[in-house]
């Protein structure tokens, strides 16, 4: 089987959720690919750093083919009509794939050839996330391309759900998790140095940590509302939260929101985009993971929080129980001295708080990329062979 994926997202601009989530599932297929398989990875060479990235990020492995396709830095908009329309279609025949993926919400119409398209959520269709423009182009191709893959992967079954009812396609969809960045023993467990560099940080004592984009469905100004009642408890007056991700849009709003709910200056810490060290660094050390979000596709930083030992408080919506199922704090959207409480139960010494470390660490235990890629493989050579069929009738 010759196989081709989009890894566009990943390899151009900074590594979002969605870039992650492809870059893992490369590394996770190459490991399981048979003799004779091959994986083309296409990706816009708009540049010479997306080259750089590309040379850097995808698997160093026979059966990975890096696939450059040349193009110019444009809008969603004229790249999804000209690039996905005429160059990568082009490009995915010349190379003779049995199947092509599209794993970050598009994928083209290619003649002859079945097509997969990953959906991670549409939340998009549902909330205000962007300026307009880009936001009515993303529905249109997202539209677009949920109307013509021969099959489509949900991140959860609340993503299978809304693509039913925003789309109406129910026939060929099928749910495959995905996975964390999970830690090895020695990267979980908090080292010596460990203090001193979260005191670079600007982070003392216990801490609340988020992580995230600043989108208006993170609900970012709720959590900070939420966290504000933890803090009048007197035996939470040492806590801080803890924002972690690119914030600098998001920032000045936020702290002033901060400040009208009765929180100083040290008490809401925003590190801004962090790397993988320092992630590691705050997620072994946090007191309590939480998560506000009105929507998620799938959340794999509530099982990134829980793989590091750290008890979860989260919005009871959307997909999130389907990652953290009993193990975490559900609490309503609205309603943020529930958050507080449940934040209170995580983070004080007792058997809630053993309990949640004990079932998270057991809950994470069900997600792995080894099974994301095995699943997804199992649906290329399913659909290929059917489409095969099909045309041979």
């Amino acid at each position: 089987m010759i196989a081709g994926i989009d890894a566009t997202a990943a390899l151009t601009g900074s590594l979002s959720g969605v870039g992650y989530h492809i870059i893992r599932l490369l590394e996770a297929i190459d490991a399981q690919l048979l003799p004779g398989d091959r994986l083309c990875v296409f990706y816009q060479a708009v540049d010479r750093e997306a080259r750089k990235r590309a040379a850097a990020m995808l698997p160093q492995s026979a059966r990975i083919q890096p696939v450059p396709v040349p193009f110019v830095k444009t809008t969603l908009h004229k790249a999804h009509r000209f690039f996905a329309r005429v160059m990568l279609p082009a490009a995915v025949r010349r190379h003779r794939c049995d199947i092509f993926h599209g794993p970050a919400h598009i994928v083209p119409p290619i003649r002859r050839i079945p097509t997969v398209v990953t959906i991670h959520d549409l939340a998009f269709f549902k909330h205000d996330l962007s300026e307009a423009s880009f936001a009515a182009a993303l529905q249109q191709a997202v539209a677009e391309s949920l109307g013509t893959a021969t099959a489509v992967i949900a991140l959860s079954e609340s993503t299978r759900r809304d693509i039913h009812e925003i789309a109406g396609r129910s026939a060929g969809v099928r749910v495959i998790y995905g996975a964390g960045n999970f830690p090895t023993a020695d990267q979980a467990a908090p080292a010596a140095g460990d203090r001193a560099e979260l005191a670079g940080l600007r982070v003392a004592g216990r801490y609340v940590l988020y992580v995230g984009d600043f989108n208006p469905r993170k609900n970012v100004p709720f959590l900070i509302e939420s966290f504000a009642r933890l803090k009048r408890d007197p035996g939470f007056a040492d806590v801080q939260l803890v924002l972690a991700g690119n914030s600098r849009d998001a920032k000045p709003a936020l702290e002033v929101h901060a400040g009208r709910a009765g929180l100083g200056g040290s008490d809401v810490v925003f590190t801004g985009r962090v790397s993988d060290d320092q992630l590691r660094l705050l997620y072994r050390n946090a007191s309590a993971f939480t998560l506000c979000s009105l929507m998620e596709g799938f959340t794999l930083v509530t099982l990134e929080a829980m793989a590091y030992g750290v008890p979860v408080v989260a919005t009871n919506t959307s997909s999130i129980a389907e990652g953290t199922g009993l193990a975490a704090e559900l609490v309503p959207l609205d309603d943020p001295e529930a958050v507080a409480q449940g934040l209170r139960r995580a983070m004080a010494p007792g058997a809630r708080r053993e309990e949640m470390r004990r079932m998270g660490l057991d809950r994470v235990s069900r997600f792995s990329w080894a099974s994301t890629a095995s699943q997804t493989l199992a649906l290329y050579r399913e659909t290929a062979r059917d489409a095969n069929r099909k045309a041979a009738a």
